[in-house]
């Protein structure tokens, strides 16, 4: 049975290609998440080394049928790194690509994987630029040593330069893929990086008036509409909602269990007639962000706004952390 992959439809008969599959091309995409379809399993893992090391856990067996006799190993790390698969098996992967492809693939990469450090982690600027130094200086590093080793090849076996075709690249004083941090070098290049190849929503200013010392006063804000297009450019929300008969489909005839269920939304004439309208909860908290038993408390409140999407489903309205 292949292995369909639930975000590009790609099929793999090989579960060690499935994973390689999932671990290049998705495991970096926004809260990825892979199920486990093998002997009705449901159960959903965030990384594919945990889904690896489950299946290779509680169904070796079905995944030593479907591997090669070479590749039929106990150790999680063979099911990643074997390549004694058919071509046919290689259809989805793809056979050539571009050097200018490839730098901006990385960038991505990079670019997400800074992403994740600063709003994830909560790490400061000044480490997340250490950060991106070290990456450079790894990828200068690795250029380094495989051009030493390529000018090595090609004077054992008296090759000139001039007949290989990435000859140009290979033996370049830098590496091609270091333009990809020219242009995240500092905290406004990064800002400018991420807005170019995600898409954001920004926040705004309001200016209300000035202080007295001139300065201006006034709120930010995240425009709800800008949120919402974010939100719905990825395909597998939007149909996630299209696909919901009523907010949260969670009713019951013998208790409420959603604002789907009451009287005045089953009343409202704008949600009857359209039953796919984006219904948005709002709250609204006040809350300190200094010592609350310090001298400045009750002082410097802030007043924060949230809302939560009613045409998803419960489940994925919250989450939870041991």
């Amino acid at each position: 049975m292949p292995n369909i992959c639930s975000y590009c439809g790609s099929a793999n008969r090989l579960f060690c290609r499935y994973a390689k599959h999932l671990r290049l091309y998705h495991e970096r995409l926004p809260n990825f998440s892979v199920t486990c379809n093998t002997d009705k399993c449901k159960d959903t893992f965030t990384t594919v080394k945990c889904y690896v090391r489950h299946v290779n856990k509680k169904h070796k067996t079905a995944v030593i049928d479907e591997l090669p006799i070479s590749s039929a190993e106990s150790d999680t790390h063979r099911i990643f790194d074997n390549a004694e698969v058919d071509s046919e098996d290689c259809d989805d992967m793809p056979t050539t690509v571009s050097v200018e492809q490839s730098v901006n693939e990385f960038g991505k990469h990079v670019a997400c994987c800074i992403l994740k450090l600063r709003e994830k982690r909560i790490l400061p600027a000044s480490v997340v630029q250490d950060v991106i130094d070290e990456m450079n200086f790894m990828v200068l590093h690795v250029h380094e040593t495989y051009r030493s080793v390529f000018n090595s090849i090609l004077q054992q076996h008296n090759i000139s330069p001039l007949g290989v075709g990435l000859s140009d690249i290979m033996l370049c004083d830098t590496s091609v893929y270091t333009s990809v941090f020219d242009g995240i070098d500092t905290d406004y290049k990064l800002k400018n990086t991420i807005s170019n190849i995600f898409l954001l929503a920004k926040p705004r200013e309001n200016i209300l008036g000035r202080q007295t010392n001139g300065k201006p006063a006034g709120f930010h804000y995240i425009s709800v509409g800008d949120v919402l297009k974010v939100m719905l450019s990825n395909c597998d929300v939007l149909q996630h909602i299209l696909s919901m008969s009523k907010p949260n489909m969670t009713s019951c005839h013998d208790c409420i269990t959603s604002f789907a269920d009451g009287s005045i939304f089953s009343c409202n004439s704008v949600f009857s007639k359209y039953p796919n309208a984006i219904c948005l909860h709002f709250y609204i908290d006040e809350f300190e962000i200094c010592n609350p038993i310090g001298s400045k408390r009750g002082k410097h409140k802030v007043l924060g706004a949230y809302y939560l999407v009613g045409n998803m489903a419960n489940k994925y309205c919250y989450i939870a952390h041991n």
